[in-house]
Parts: C-alpha cells; structure tokens; sequence
C-alpha cells in the first residue's frame, strides 16, 4: 500500500478528472489525501478518499472569479491568459507550498499526484520533497521539434523546414510572447530557492509520470515524446445510479458517427466552439450531441436550429 498526496486547483475542471483515478487508488487499497477547495469536500470524501483543505492556499470561489479577479477585465484573450497564469496559478505555489510542507510532516507520502496547473508538487520535489507525478486535462501542451508552440492552433511539421519553423516559433514563443511569464514564475522560484525554468508550461511535466487524460490520436504526433508520458484515454466520472436515459439515447445504437460538443465551465460564450460547430456539422449525417450545460438551450439564439 502506497501513501499517496492529490493536489488539485479548487476548479470543478480540474477537480472532476481526478476523480476516476483517486476512486481507482483508493480501491486498490491506497492511502489517499486530497488537498482542494473546501467546495469540493463531498466530491473528494465520496471517492474513499480523505479531504484536506486548503489553509494558506488560496481557495477560490470559480463562481466569483471576476469578483476575486478584477485585474483582466478589458485586456485581450492572450494578455488575459497571461495574467491568469501569473496571477491565479504562479500566486498561488507559494501558499500550496506551505500547505503541502506542513501536510508531509504527518502524512509522509511516497508520490504526490497533481493537475498540470497545480505548481507546488514539482518545487517541493526540487526541495527534496517525494517524487511526483501529473495528470492532464488539457491539450497537450510539451515543447517539440515537430510541432508549433502550444495555442497558435498550426499544424505540425517534421519536414526540414517545418521543423525550423517549430524551433524559431518555440524560441519566439518562450523567449519574447511569454518572456514576462517566465521572468514572473522565476521569480517566485527564486524566493523558494529552486532553480529557474525556461518555459512555465515545460516546468509542469514530470519526469516520472505524465498520464494524458486522451488518445494519442486527438493530440499532434511527436517522435521526441518523452518517455514518461502515457496516453490513458477519457478521464470520466462514475454514472449516477439514478441515470434516466434521454427520448433519443437509442440513436446511439444507429451506426452514425457520433459528435460530442461542449465547452469548458468558464469559458463558455457559445460563440466560440458550440454555435459554429452546431452551423459546420447541420448538413452532416453525423448524430450531435450538444450540451449547454446549465444555461438553457433557448440562449443560442440559433434560428432556425441545425
């Protein structure tokens, strides 16, 4: 039995996709701490999984961020991306860090297991803190020779020349558009007496274990993928035992190709992703399914609808 310490940013988004894993832990019969916001003790509690709060951890209310984080209003999407990474995630390591030191004291964990934005984990390693491995809902965002930076959304090339514009487009990327980024998190580094980084995205893998929450079909193929990286598909919650199964669940049983869209808890004007995937995907024969999450389907003033 292993002793095992979950660190996780107190977000329903990056709170939802341990939860698979922890259940798994804590039925092979590990001991498992969870350390997130207090609005997601009964989550954690309902996984066997022991709760632990965060006390000089900043706990946000995702409900209240703008009220919390007045600071992007008015800035553009990529200066607002910016500062969210400097001033919700980098902030926050400092007080994680001091949580996590005095949690170790009593409950000596053999790894901690974190979200990519949960920065504390990899300091504390640094520190001579127990090994630790990461867990990623997102796309996947590792520097490679064959691909462009992470977010500029061009598709990879291992041709000679594409991989020269992968390298320039790499430096560029981390030594001019996030230059400020990563002045900021050595900063922080510095004060808690760890080296500096030269990237705030490769600063998050582990060098032990780094589980992608996908196939490796959805992600960009890269020949320089490190080893430590494994593909382990959805990380999907348990079905509710009181499932009621909507009038067109048998649809799914037609042989169509079927299309999931949603999009994230917070960034979700519709405008982005679901209105022009609903507009591209009418004409198919594909059966889609959209979900609006709590916002009523009437709010897409889409008319007709696809």
């Amino acid at each position: 039995m292993a002793r095992i310490l979950v660190g996780s940013m107190p977000f329903i988004s990056h709170v939802n996709p341990a939860t698979p894993i922890v259940r798994k832990l804590v039925e092979r019969g590990h001991d498992v701490r969870w350390y997130t916001g207090i609005n997601f003790k009964e989550k954690v509690e309902a996984t066997g999984a022991r709760y632990l709060p965060m006390k000089a951890g900043h706990d946000f209310d995702e409900k209240r961020l703008e009220e919390e984080f007045p600071g992007p209003k008015g800035l553009s999407t990529f200066a607002q991306f910016k500062w969210s990474i400097k001033h919700i995630f980098i902030d926050s390591v400092p007080g994680q860090l001091e949580d996590l030191t005095e949690i170790l004291r009593d409950f000596p964990a053999d790894v901690i297991l974190s979200e990519t934005t949960f920065g504390a984990p990899s300091i504390m390693y640094e520190r001579g803190g127990p090994p630790w491995a990461v867990f990623s809902m997102f796309p996947l965002s590792i520097a490679s020779r064959d691909t462009a930076p992470f977010g500029l959304a061009l598709a990879p090339s291992t041709t000679s020349l594409g991989r020269l514009r992968n390298r320039a487009l790499n430096t560029v990327f981390n030594k001019v558009l996030f230059r400020d980024v990563t002045t900021y998190m050595n900063k922080m580094r510095r004060e808690l007496g760890v080296a500096p980084t030269t990237s705030p995205f490769d600063s998050q893998v582990s060098p032990f274990l780094f589980l992608q929450g996908t196939t490796e079909a959805f992600e960009y193929p890269r020949t320089d993928l490190p080893p430590q990286v494994h593909f382990i598909g959805p990380l999907l919650p348990a079905a509710p035992a009181d499932f009621a199964p909507p009038a067109w669940w048998p649809e799914l049983e037609s042989g169509r190709p079927v299309v999931l869209v949603t999009q994230g808890t917070i960034a979700n004007d519709f405008r982005d992703l679901l209105m022009p995937a609903l507009e591209a995907l009418a004409d198919t024969d594909y059966l889609v399914i959209a979900t609006t999450g709590n916002k009523p389907v009437e709010s897409l003033n889409l008319d007709p609808m696809p």
